[in-house]
């Protein structure tokens, strides 16, 4: 990870400074994303292209417009171009393949999860290519419909329309299509094209009507939504924790996670807060606005439940952790009820009472 002129950068802080966008057009590029030069980490570079109005921002020099981002969990949504191909009686007459390669953006993966490959068309063999770890991948599947009418709406079965599942660790994705499978004679008059394309999954929703020439591109000009899932550098938690200088959960109330998409890690927000855990006090508390300071109860905690949680545990309402962060115990407690997980909340509690010191009571 790289902090250049606009970040400062310590074992234990990372402030951005004001000149840093937080927006292109309607889109927030929250860090660790950014834009411009100090902005950002290391490959996760935003370019918000003004020419457009209202402006567009795109993933660095790959070309992906960027519809938005999530910190929990690391996704990110771009527009993915729809590849088609048309075709005569005999042979294609035309086409538009465009890959997806990230393979110059190690931070990206493409969901295994959250997107689904599509065919779409009436004689359609299409595939999806790449190479994971440098062992080649090939899947894909197959539509077949003997009249416009006949293709199933609103399903992706193979009537029409046709869906498989990705496997992890996709960096790039190639299409192709086989139009020898199938004669063109039997469906090029009213079906003379075939698409593919990667899309977020739930999102698509099939109709006949996508069969017709330039339908699907026209409604979609921009493309469809895929999701990629990011995380920071390829270190587990546990490495990247050896070295606090490039350490991104910097947030003192912060914790790591594992990617579920190969290497790498995320942070988040540790419970009872919320914010951006990439930013020095970027996590706000969300529990503790009733404290008063040096009490050892939010006042409006009733009697009752006081008295229980220091009968059960033999502890006050507000404890130290070991890095010195404060805690609600009683609140925690009020929230774990909500959440209908109490039981798991004495358990955690309980588990690591040796590990946390109780704050003794200030005198009133």
């Amino acid at each position: 990870m790289i902090f250049v002129a606009a970040l400062k950068a310590t074992t234990t802080t990372t402030t951005l400074m004001p000149s840093c966008q937080s927006h292109c057009g309607n889109v927030s590029i929250p860090y660790p994303f950014g834009i411009g030069a100090g902005c950002h980490i290391q490959g996760f570079d935003i370019l918000c292209n003004t020419t457009f109005h209202p402006p567009r921002p795109f993933v660095g020099d790959m070309g992906a417009e960027l519809i938005d981002i999530s910190l929990i969990p690391g996704e990110a949504r771009v527009y993915k171009h729809i590849d088609w191909i048309c075709y005569n009686k005999t042979d294609y007459v035309d086409y538009d393949l465009i890959s997806v390669n990230l393979t110059t953006r190690p931070v990206y993966k493409i969901s295994s999860t959250r997107n689904k490959f599509t065919g779409v068309g009436c004689g359609t063999s299409t595939y999806v290519l790449d190479d994971i770890e440098y062992l080649h991948y090939a899947s894909g599947c197959v539509t077949f419909c003997d009249s416009l009418a006949s293709a199933m709406n609103e399903t992706c079965a193979g009537s029409g329309c046709c869906q498989i599942t990705l496997p992890k660790g996709l960096k790039s994705v190639v299409t192709d299509f086989d139009i020898g499978w199938l004669n063109n004679t039997l469906v090029w008059d009213y079906n003379p094209c075939s698409y593919a394309f990667v899309v977020e999954q739930d999102w698509y929703n099939f109709s006949s009507a996508d069969l017709i020439p330039g339908h699907l591109n026209s409604t979609n000009q921009r493309g469809v939504p895929t999701v990629l899932d990011w995380a920071i550098g390829n270190r587990t938690c546990e490495e990247a924790r050896r070295n606090l200088t490039s350490y991104a959960c910097v947030d003192k109330n912060s914790e790591c996670l594992d990617s579920t998409n190969g290497r790498g890690y995320c942070c988040k927000c540790s419970r009872g807060y919320e914010g951006n855990p990439y930013l020095s006090n970027g996590c706000q508390g969300t529990q503790d606005d009733s404290f008063r300071p040096g009490a050892c109860y939010p006042e409006n905690l009733p009697l009752a439940v006081k008295l229980i949680i220091e009968l059960l545990t033999g502890w006050k309402a507000l404890y130290l952790e070991e890095s010195g962060t404060k805690r609600s115990l009683a609140l925690s407690f009020i929230l774990a009820t909500k959440e209908n997980n109490v039981v798991d909340f004495w358990t955690a509690m309980l588990e690591m009472k040796k590990k946390y010191k109780p704050v003794k009571k200030s005198p009133t």
